[in-house]
């Protein structure tokens, strides 16, 4: 069977200072695996191994990036008459180098939080520069200078071999981008790299660093591969052993659990590779309408592709024009996203408290909470549990109310056969990275079934433009009508995305599946009241969340902390927003029994996602059985 094996990683532990080491999954080992010698495990695989994905994710590994590899075309786009701000690095340099290195690399590459403090990013890549303009490590430096003889960009190159070399790091300064400094500095190197003999050169960088990969682009650089980067702090779970007596252990208690895991989709890599080729880096190309046509059929009105559910939020409470004072009705239990979206706008929001089953909105509070000041009704789908649609539209309908669906968790669910979000006159979905279908990471989308709307969402949407009248040819150029925002999904994500709205069917089933199972064997313990089960299986909702409510709260802690010591993962979810400091200076509370606040301390989430196995739901069941029975399973 597959085993993780370890390999000291030399340059990164002498200039971090920790013990870091490089894993690869292999059926033969070829290294050691005794995780407690490193601080830190990292492992980079290709994006369509879902093998070894499935085995990192299975021994406590954490997705931290997407990587992307690609060949630069050498031939140069023009010649650089001036190449007086344009040459190698020099000691003298360094000062100015290792600032910039500092301020460009921070926070942006793998070297991130909470995997490395800011320190260990600053001396990694202050490290690494020095060791560029010393002909270690990486072999030549080039620089671009300002009138004062600054350095204002850098970029590093290894030689792989006579004919091969590679770009290690590249920045820009802040002061000097969108100036066509890191273009030119991007075409010497090209020349620089042909001048030294060498046929290829070859890039990598983060999906998510757009502007490096329109340069890559635009240059003629082709993607050849695709990679992800997963992390792992040493303690979360055992690694599988090679020898016999250890594997079979290992094949009867899988490794440590996650709560939820992406689903990579089909063809993924061939599509990025196909946007980075021919698309539009910036969206609105052929897998942006790709993934609105799925949407359409899937039952959701005029959609639009955006950067995140959060912004999708912050959209629609732009779009339903609010004042400052206006009232937003909303439930307790969701996440801060949706009452910020309508509290920066100026709202005051009027909390409800939810039902204990499926902690949604309690839809008997609603009329009562409605006054003279009240706008907008926002309706929160928890896990993806469909609210009572039909009454809370009826309800608003009749005092003249607008309905904003949150259906962040709600993508494949319906209620009454509609789509969740397409029930409303706005809605929001989420396709973040612990959904079970994601962009990259990080990418949502706002519905407007309300077309009286439309053209305020356009406008909100294109960066508070009228661009989209523009598109129609309704006017001849486009200008500014009011606020807005950045919103559009890239195009690189939305052939992400695409790849796996393509097979939304068979993942909803799948954790159907799960859930539904789940429910079944924790029944008995709901029976002799130790817990209490979510709302029952249906083909209704997608199953995206599955918890339990610990009946006495005080057991929830050391639950979890049985769980975890039997590598499983389990975690409670959002305090009240009534209970918090804002909260409470900003909004009022409505409420029989405060079902929130009792439901909150008891609620624990399972694991359920894309790529669990029944056995693995057994795993949790027996763990959790163990606890209430006082044994070990």
């Amino acid at each position: 069977m597959p085993s993780i094996s370890l390999h000291p990683a030399d340059f990164d532990s002498c200039v971090t200072g920790k013990r870091i080491a490089t894993a690869t999954v292999s059926r033969a080992s070829d290294g050691g695996t005794n995780e407690q010698a490193f601080d830190l495990l990292c492992a980079k695989v290709p994006s369509d191994d879902f093998e070894s994905i499935d085995v990192l994710n299975k021994n406590g590994f954490q997705y931290v990036e997407g990587e992307i590899d690609l060949e630069v075309n050498l031939e140069t786009t023009g010649i650089i008459e001036d190449t007086t701000s344009l040459r190698k690095a020099t000691l003298d340099d360094l000062r100015d180098l290792k600032g910039l290195a500092s301020e460009s690399m921070r926070g942006r590459t793998r070297l991130r939080s909470p995997w490395f403090t800011t320190e260990d990013s600053d001396k990694m890549y202050e490290t690494w520069i020095e060791n560029a303009v010393k002909g270690r490590y990486d072999h030549v430096c080039l620089v671009h200078t300002d009138e004062a003889d600054r350095v204002t960009a850098f970029i590093t190159i290894r030689w792989l071999n006579d004919v091969e070399g590679r770009i290690g790091l590249f920045a820009v300064s802040e002061e000097s981008r969108k100036r066509g400094v890191g273009s030119r500095l991007f075409e010497h190197a090209k020349g620089f790299c042909d001048s030294s003999g060498r046929k290829k050169l070859f890039v990598a960088t983060q999906t998510s660093n757009l502007a490096a990969l329109r340069l890559y682009q635009r240059t003629g650089g082709q993607a050849i591969s695709t990679a992800h980067w997963y992390y792992k702090k040493p303690g979360r779970a055992s690694l599988s052993s090679t020898n016999a007596q250890n594997e079979s252990s290992t094949a009867e208690q899988p490794g440590a659990s996650v709560l939820s895991r992406p689903c990579s989709g089909q063809n993924s890599l061939e599509h990025v590779k196909e946007v980075l080729e021919h698309g539009s880096l910036a969206g609105n190309g052929k897998f942006t309408r790709k993934c609105e046509d799925l949407a359409n059929i899937q039952g959701h009105d005029r959609i639009l592709l955006t950067t995140s559910g959060t912004l999708a939020l912050h959209i629609a409470a732009l779009a339903i024009d609010l004042k400052l004072g206006d009232e937003v009705i909303m439930p307790t239990f969701t996440y801060v996203s949706t009452v910020n979206a309508f509290t920066m706008r100026g709202a005051t929001p009027v909390f409800l408290d939810v039902d204990y089953t499926s902690m949604n909105m309690d839809s008997s509070l609603v009329e009562g909470a409605i006054t003279p000041k009240t706008r907008a009704l926002v309706v929160v789908h928890y896990a993806g549990v469909p609210c009572d649609m039909n009454g809370l539209v009826g309800i608003a309908q009749l005092h003249g109310l607008l309905v904003v669906e949150d259906a962040a968790q709600g993508l494949g669910s319906t209620s009454e056969e509609c789509a969740l979000g397409s029930m409303g006159d706005i809605g929001c979905l989420s396709f973040h990275g612990t959904k079970m279908v994601t962009s990259g990471g990080q990418g949502g989308a706002v519905i407007v079934s309300n077309t009286a709307l439309l053209k305020s969402v356009q406008n909100a949407y294109w960066n508070g433009t009228n661009r989209a009248d523009f598109a129609e040819g309704l006017v001849p150029e486009y200008t500014w009508i009011g606020p807005g925002f950045n919103s559009q999904m890239s195009e690189v994500l939305a052939a992400l995305l695409y790849c796996q709205l393509v097979v939304l069917p068979e993942l909803l089933e799948h954790n159907r599946r799960g859930y539904a199972i789940y429910y079944d064997r924790l029944s008995a313990l709901a029976e002799r009241g130790e817990i209490a089960l979510p709302t029952p299986p249906s083909q209704e909702h997608n199953a995206h969340i599955f918890h339990i409510k610990v009946v006495d709260a005080t057991q929830r802690g050391p639950l979890k902390r049985y769980l975890k010591e039997r590598n499983i993962a389990s975690e409670p979810h959002y305090a009240p927003l009534h209970s918090t400091p804002p909260g409470r200076s900003l909004g009022r509370y409505l409420t029989r029994e405060d079902v929130a606040s009792k439901a909150a301390v008891q609620l624990l989430r399972l694991p359920l996602h894309v790529g669990m196995t029944e056995r693995e739901i057994d795993k949790a069941v027996l763990a959790i059985e163990g606890f209430f029975d006082g044994r070990s399973p």
